[in-house]
């Protein structure tokens, strides 16, 4: 409330200040402070709190904190009294004061706090290195000074400031081009005692890429060798930025399955025996890596030698594991020459074995997905096959293949014509499944079938009003139709 009676209110409270008791003139600083608040002359407010300042000790230390509470406004003298406590060799006290008033004026954007938070950078105090480290990281406005600080303290015997001036090295390289100094010293923090710090490390080095040193690859295999599963996942990530495939032999023998799983990343991201690290995964005793493994060869097939991709598919497909036999059938399928598939799965086809030829079927999901026409030829056949196994597996198959070769109405008359053949009867119900998966063929698909559930023969009146249900409930209609094969 002084603060609006002008220039005689601060005269007053500054003679208070002179010379009155402790409590008195603490509390008229604090009015000089709420004076400038409200509009008076902040410079005399300054000025007048100097009196306080001056009579050190305790009463330095609350001029001290009053000078924090007017921070927000900083004029050039208040911001020297506090850089002079940040630095005061006479009462260590005053420094995380001097330091928490220099971070509020640095945030506003002056340059001098900046410069002092910087000086105090180096004070023998953890606590106030650790709110010098905390003040910069917090401040975007002073991201130079932060770089500053943040190098001055990459060392620091406390780990918990290495991680942070780490953070905020790291914080550098998300905004272009970094010095060569700072993309050095997290190079070297790679290397540091604490898990955090060699965390981020990791990750900043990964955001180098092409302007990491030469020296990044080496300190990364170090990193790798001794990390846990999450460093050494991190300095595989890191590895691919880096387009360094030094890690590859490495993690492919790794105990974890995850590590191994980045291995085959890295190895196709950085050309580095590729075709090697897919073999190696294939036979691995874990089958989320074989699946890996076989996910590659699909997405990443031009990457890879057709052979090695043959020798590779043929090494999975006699996998223990049944769903990744079926699965590397399948990829087979997708990726191999239309011509080779089509023999392998003919003569898979024709095999004496229920259980090759269901496989069989069911992989060829993938020729279908390339050749439809082809596909339908080749699985028409195994909706007679006496086993109930293989006519289960061939129906959502063959379903696809008839829904990409037949209009609604080729499908409809299908499903009429198949009164005396339940298998193709059950097909022709499921390709309207398949073309009800999108929203124009589900209103094809319901008007088709509204007209067969109307004036169709009996047994397709029954299959085109169960398909009606089942496109109506959202089910896995497919799922249910393979359960009532007959």
């Amino acid at each position: 409330a002084y603060g609006f009676l002008g220039r005689s209110a601060q005269d007053q409270l500054i003679k208070m200040v002179k010379t009155e008791g402790y409590d008195v003139a603490v509390g008229a600083a604090r009015g000089l402070a709420n004076s400038a608040e409200v509009g008076a002359s902040a410079d005399v407010a300054v000025g007048g709190i100097f009196d306080l300042w001056k009579r050190k000790g305790k009463p330095r230390r609350e001029a001290a904190r009053v000078y924090v509470r007017m921070a927000s406004r900083p004029t050039r003298e208040l911001v020297e009294y506090l850089t002079s406590a940040s630095r005061s060799v006479e009462d260590a006290d005053l420094h995380p004061i001097g330091v928490e008033g220099l971070c509020t004026a640095a945030g506003v954007g002056n340059v001098d706090a900046r410069r002092g938070l910087s000086s105090a950078a180096d004070d023998a105090s953890v606590e106030v290195r650790r709110l010098v480290i905390g003040c910069v990281a917090d401040s975007p406005a002073s991201s130079k000074i932060a770089a500053a600080v943040a190098m001055k303290l990459r060392k620091d015997s406390d780990a918990g400031i290495r991680a942070e001036a780490t953070r905020v090295l790291a914080q550098t390289t998300e905004k272009g081009k970094v010095s060569a100094d700072v993309a050095a010293s997290l190079v070297q923090l790679l290397g540091d005692e604490d898990r955090e710090v060699r965390l981020i490390a990791v990750r900043a080095v990964a955001a180098l890429g092409d302007d990491a040193p030469k020296e990044a690859t080496a300190a990364l295999v170090r990193a790798f060798e001794r990390g846990d599963e999450a460093e050494k996942l991190g300095a595989l990530r890191a590895a691919r930025a880096l387009g360094a495939g030094d890690l590859v032999q490495l993690a492919i023998v790794d105990a974890s399955p995850l590590v191994r799983m980045g291995a085959i990343d890295t190895a196709i991201a950085t050309g580095t025996a590729a075709a090697s690290s897919i073999s190696s995964a294939l036979s691995d005793t874990d089958p989320a890596v074989r699946r890996a493994a076989l996910a590659h060869l699909a997405s990443e097939k031009d990457k890879l030698p057709a052979d090695a991709i043959d020798r590779a598919l043929a090494l999975a497909i006699r996998d223990p594991d049944a769903a990744i036999s079926l699965l590397a059938f399948t990829t087979l399928a997708r990726i191999a020459a239309k011509d080779v598939v089509h023999a392998r799965l003919e003569a898979a086809l024709r095999t004496r074995s229920e259980s090759d030829r269901a496989r069989a079927a069911a992989a060829a999901l993938g020729l279908v997905e390339r050749a439809a026409p082809g596909a339908v030829t080749l699985l028409a056949p195994l909706l007679d096959d006496p086993a109930h196994d293989v006519r289960a597996a061939v129906l959502p198959v063959i379903a696809v293949a008839y829904a990409a070769t037949n209009s609604p109405e080729q499908l409809a008359q299908m499903l009429r014509s198949s009164e005396n053949h339940a298998m193709r009867r059950l097909a022709a119900t499921a390709a309207f499944l398949v073309l009800a998966r999108t929203d124009a063929g589900r209103d094809a698909a319901n008007t088709a079938l509204a007209q067969i559930s109307d004036k169709g023969p009996a047994l397709a009146r029954m299959n085109a009003r169960l398909a009606q249900g089942l496109i109506a409930g959202n089910t896995d209609g497919l799922a249910f139709l393979q359960s009532i094969t007959p």
